[in-house]
């Protein structure tokens, strides 16, 4: 049987929902409309009558005072709005517009894109899942582009295309809908932003989409809850490709309980109650204990900070909480807040912005509930343990036909010590396709490398010369002669399979100590928030690096050694002579770095000459800054006689910048002196 349109709308949403999309049921005539304006017959004169469009903006939360924009099919913006506390807005489409239209949504962090494809009164909703059949109907699959697209001709906005893209992303969130019970339509459908039905399935999913090139690959995730060592529900797919379907038990699963948005805006709100009191009044000392002040005390589980231990560290100025302990953390505006998932007991894992006179920066905590709100509770584990995806820019100074990207994760260890020693014999870190691999102890290092490697942290899986007249793939360059970091398998990880990866993917970690190396001491899990990037997408995107000046006086420190060869008593000052003295830059579309990292080896102290790093936190706004050096174990020669200063054996041969976006990407140009002397 053939369903026309305005049967497909009854059996779906009602006659009603789709009057924006489709031409009114029962209609006849054959009439249909002109690119979504009013025209005239038979002399009549009558003005074309005013057209509003409402309804909300929306991520799970409403987005309270999002600026609304709607554009027309010529590329001009015809209309702009304020959206209400409750992300309820209303706006009126002057005559003169030309459909189909595309409406956005934008707060502090976030832009959601809606499409119109005709331009009548009725509802029209921005949220995360409008976002999606945007990206559907964009050629590239980025939904920033729609509207251009539309006003170049590159991409058609019709009711049939609408419809047939919202019907393709209600099969795929089948499960998900099934437990919510929702049959709302993401874009014309009635809803209230406040956690039930279309609302919760609107927190219950993270969606991520990553332009590249051609086209955008896209993954969707449930926040369900989890066990130690499992990941939650998702799918990937490319932009133009019909979504796959979640999987079945989806439907039965946990999700964020409808007042999960209403505890997170409570705990935001006291968090920076805490924060807006003088460091004085926040803490009377250095040690979770001094947390004096009641407005603080109160965002930790039980009101009691002493008991607060994540990844091995307790509240203090160099544990968890620092900013409790600093002047220039006070006032710290906190903003953006995001859960990333669930586990099974309950708690569950809130993001946030930082912005303040250092800059931008982002936080993650547990949170449980206590007493009817949420608390910080932590992790309880021993040892610090992270994983975060990798993206690298590798700029070989003397050497720019070897520079590339690569992508894959960063397994940070903090190498912890007693007398001057690692407490740590190994660890065995388990990644979530099964993949074992060992980081052991390094004297001068501050993180546990990976065994057999020159002190890389990091497993690549997939990269590309930037040269493309540089043959082979930067994994070669791991010889003798050559580097000496960590790849995963025999083969680069194909675009494909890099897509396949989870976002948030359980890794593993059993930590063994030196004073019994047999045993496990401990096991501890933790998730990624973001799969890494494929080589197609690193391609496309913005890095910090160093200012010309910076490179000119790098290159000719370097080209004849390949290093710089530090004067006993001297730190490392990263600046340049003149006005500005900025080292670093950061182009439109980068990631300001936030950390910065020195490496090197120690001469004339053996084979292999023993590597060392030491690093520090910069803001945001910065572009110069100054290394001193820290000696990591008693048997570290890198560091001189005065504190701070460096040994005159010391070599330096690499500067990295470290940014981070939300998601704990880290985002890595590395500043490499090598002269990698006959690799081709």
């Amino acid at each position: 049987m053939k369903i026309q349109p305005c049967e497909w709308a009854r059996a779906w949403f009602g006659c009603a929902s789709l009057s924006l999309f489709l031409a009114a049921c029962g209609g006849g005539g054959g009439g249909g409309d002109s690119g979504g304006t009013t025209t005239t017959t038979g002399g009549d004169t009558t003005p074309p009558a005013a057209v509003t469009l409402s309804g909300v903006a929306a991520q799970g939360a409403a987005m309270s005072g999002a600026a609304m924009v709607l554009v027309d099919a010529t590329g001009a913006q015809v209309a702009t709005a304020t959206a209400g506390t409750d992300g309820k807005y209303s706006l009126t489409v002057p005559p003169s517009s030309k459909a189909p239209l595309v409406l956005s949504a934008s707060d502090a962090s976030t832009t959601y894109y809606s499409p119109v494809a005709q331009a009548r009164t009725g509802t029209v909703n921005v949220t995360k899942l409008t976002n999606l059949v945007a990206a559907q109907l964009s050629p590239t699959g980025d939904p920033s582009r729609l509207s251009a697209q539309v006003a170049g001709g590159m991409a058609t906005v019709s009711a049939d295309k609408v419809q047939a893209a919202v019907g393709a992303l209600e099969q795929a969130l089948a499960p998900l809908l099934q437990n919510v019970g929702d049959k709302t339509d993401p874009i014309s459908g009635t809803f209230a932003a406040d956690g039930t039905g279309h609302d919760k399935v609107l927190m219950a999913l993270d969606v991520v989409i990553n332009p590249s090139g051609a086209k955008s690959n896209i993954m969707i995730t449930v926040k369900m809850a989890v066990a130690d060592g499992t990941s939650p529900a998702g799918v990937s797919f490319t932009s133009g490709q019909t979504p796959p379907a979640l999987p079945a038990a989806v439907a039965t699963a946990v999700l964020p309980a409808s007042d999960t948005d209403t505890l997170v805006a409570n705990y935001m709100s006291r968090l920076q109650a805490c924060y807006a009191l003088p460091r004085t009044v926040r803490v009377t000392g250095t040690t979770a204990a001094s947390v004096s002040a009641p407005q603080c005390k109160n965002i930790f589980l039980h009101d009691d900070p002493t008991a607060y231990v994540f990844n091995g560290a307790t509240v203090g100025p160099n544990g968890a909480f620092p900013g409790l302990f600093r002047d220039g953390a006070t006032g710290v505006q906190f903003s953006n807040p995001q859960v990333y998932y669930l586990t099974s007991d309950g708690k569950l894992l809130l993001g946030w912005t930082n912005t303040g006179t250092g800059g931008v920066s982002y936080s993650t905590t547990w949170l449980t509930r206590d007493a009817g709100v949420l608390k910080a509770v932590g992790n309880t584990n021993p040892y610090a343990f992270l994983v975060r995806p990798w993206a690298e820019l590798r700029d070989f100074f003397n050497r720019e036909d070897l520079t590339y990207w690569a992508t894959g994760f960063e397994i940070n260890i903090p190498n912890s010590t007693s007398g001057g020693v690692s407490i740590f014999d190994h660890v065995v870190v388990t990644a979530p396709d099964g993949t074992q691999i060992t980081m052991a102890p390094n004297p001068g290092l501050s993180y546990l490398p990976v065994q057999g490697t020159s002190g890389t942290s990091v497993l690549r899986i997939a990269g590309k010369f930037v040269n493309p007249a540089t043959a082979g793939v930067p994994r070669r360059l791991t010889t003798t002669n050559g580097e000496n970091l960590a790849w995963a398998g025999t083969a680069d990880w194909t675009d494909a399979q890099v897509m396949a990866i989870n976002n948030v993917g359980s890794w593993r970690a059993d930590f063994y100590l030196a004073v019994n190396p047999n045993v496990i001491a401990a096991t501890e899990y933790v998730q990624t928030l973001e799969r890494p990037l494929t080589v197609t997408e690193l391609q496309s995107r913005q890095w910090a690096t160093a200012t010309a000046a910076a490179r000119a006086d790098v290159v000719a420190g370097t080209s004849a050694t390949g290093n710089f060869a530090m004067t006993a008593g001297d730190t490392i000052q990263l600046d340049v002579a003149g006005t500005p003295p900025d080292w670093w830059t950061v182009p439109a579309g980068a990631i300001a770095p936030t950390l910065v990292q020195a490496q090197g080896f120690v001469a004339n102290a053996g084979t292999p000459q023993p590597r060392w790093n030491d690093n520090t936190s910069v803001s945001s706004l910065a572009r110069t800054t100054t290394i001193n050096c820290s000696a990591q174990t008693s048997s570290d020669l890198h560091c001189g006689t005065a504190a701070g200063t460096y040994s005159g054996n010391t070599r330096v041969n690499l500067v990295q910048l470290f940014a981070y976006d939300a998601r704990g990407m880290e985002w890595v140009t590395n500043i490499n002196t090598t002269l990698l002397k006959g690799i081709q």
